[in-house]
């Protein structure tokens, strides 16, 4: 697509078009002068009887866009501004669905796109509006949040699904994670934390994307020997350290994987291969 013809009061007083024969500079006025710009198209962008913009104005144009950024338009540094993240709420107690979608609604960094009531319909709003994240309850009716997690695991992979439960016990987080969500969420957590996984979740601009802290050898070590069903004093006494000591190297890995229990750390961690059972 060829770019906007070049105006007098573009270009600036005194830089019209050479005259070719006698080298004498002069303006000329544009006959479209007064109508409304057009746009049309060439073989090289100004073939035709239209005159491409002139050189001056693409450097002024150049100028003007010096230090902007390619992301928001906005002077160079500045955080790029992203769309909200697209959310699908399942769950099939109505109170709790409507109040936590209204919740998150209320952020502007969220927008709610749908409800579903059970497994079935939440696959049906991922297929309609292509979240980003499904926030899915685990115990629901005609088709439950693991199936419903599991097929769109295996669909729709870039869509993230937070698995949710009143119930953290083991084979409850064990189930999710095996079967494809990216996190387990507790239903008693805090409002503040539920938005915070929800974000972190959702896509990033490339300047908020982070390589994640790899887990020191010591770290993998304690948490290999979780996986084996040790507590925290048999991994002391095997590899010599303080239950102190196990229980911090147990806490900088849950955060470098995003865990918020021992479970959901070993099955993150089995799941990246960072550890085997």
């Amino acid at each position: 697509m060829a770019p906007w013809p070049c105006e007098k009061d573009r270009c600036g007083p005194g830089r019209g078009p050479v005259d070719r024969g006698g080298g004498r500079h002069h303006r000329r006025r544009h006959r479209h002068r007064g109508r409304s710009p057009r746009l049309w198209h060439g073989r090289d962008g100004g073939a035709g009887r239209h005159p491409r913009r002139h050189p001056d104005c693409h450097a002024a144009q150049g100028r003007r866009n010096e230090g902007r950024s390619p992301f928001s338009g906005g002077p160079a540094g500045m955080t790029p501004v992203l769309d909200p993240v697209r959310v699908v709420v399942a769950d099939d107690q109505t109170l709790f669905r409507t109040m936590l979608a209204r919740m998150l609604a209320s952020d502007p960094r969220v927008r709610v796109v749908g409800q579903a009531r059970d497994g079935r319909e939440a696959i049906e709003q991922a297929r309609a509006e292509r979240p980003n994240v499904v926030l899915m309850d685990l115990q629901m009716p005609l088709l439950n949040g693991v199936e419903a997690t599991r097929f769109l695991a295996r669909e729709a992979p870039e869509i993230k699904v937070l698995a949710l439960s009143a119930y953290a016990d083991e084979d409850t987080i064990s189930q999710a994670l095996t079967n494809g969500a990216v996190a387990f969420i507790q239903k008693d957590v805090t409002f503040e934390d539920m938005l915070e996984r929800v974000l972190e979740a959702g896509p990033k601009s490339p300047g908020q994307r982070r390589p994640r802290a790899p887990l020191t050898e010591r770290e993998g070590h304690v948490l290999g020997h979780v996986a084996a069903g040790l507590s925290n004093k048999q991994i002391a006494k095997r590899l010599g350290l303080s239950e102190k000591t196990v229980r911090n190297h147990l806490s900088r890995a849950f955060n470098k994987l995003g865990a918020t229990n021992r479970t959901e750390a070993v099955m993150t961690a089995m799941r990246r291969g960072l550890v085997t059972a």
